[in-house]
């Protein structure tokens, strides 16, 4: 019986170097997207209990004795600072999401050329 005449594969080493540095980027991604939802996560927590406080301090000044124009520019100035709050909020999360984009634009980029370069290799 003849033996099996198998096609080696001589860019073997070179494609499964490709195919490593494309699992590291993909888990790079992965990582990324952990450590973004993580930080999201925080940033809510931090406004959430932003918010609390500020409510607790309405209630505070409600039912203070203290002149009442003071009472109402206090109230007001909690109002502006809760204002600011969520705003500050909102740029943070634009700006989360325009690194996020830019993050994975570079990485599409990147798998894109070294899915190419593996692609291109000969297999005979």
């Amino acid at each position: 019986m003849e033996p099996l005449n198998k096609n080696k594969d001589k860019s073997e080493k070179e494609r499964n170097a490709l195919t490593r540095k494309i699992i590291e980027l993909e888990e790079k991604e992965d990582d990324f997207k952990l450590l973004q939802k993580r930080h999201e996560d925080r940033v809510v927590h931090l406004a959430e209990q932003f918010e609390q406080l500020s409510f607790d301090v309405d209630s505070i000044l409600s039912s203070s004795d203290m002149s009442s124009s003071y009472r109402i520019k206090s109230l007001e100035s909690n109002q502006e600072l809760r204002h600011q709050m969520a705003e500050y909020v909102q740029n943070h999360f634009d700006d989360i999401e325009k690194m996020s984009k830019s993050f994975r634009r570079n990485t599409d980029e990147q798998r894109d050329k070294l899915i190419s370069e593996r692609n291109q290799l000969p297999w005979e």
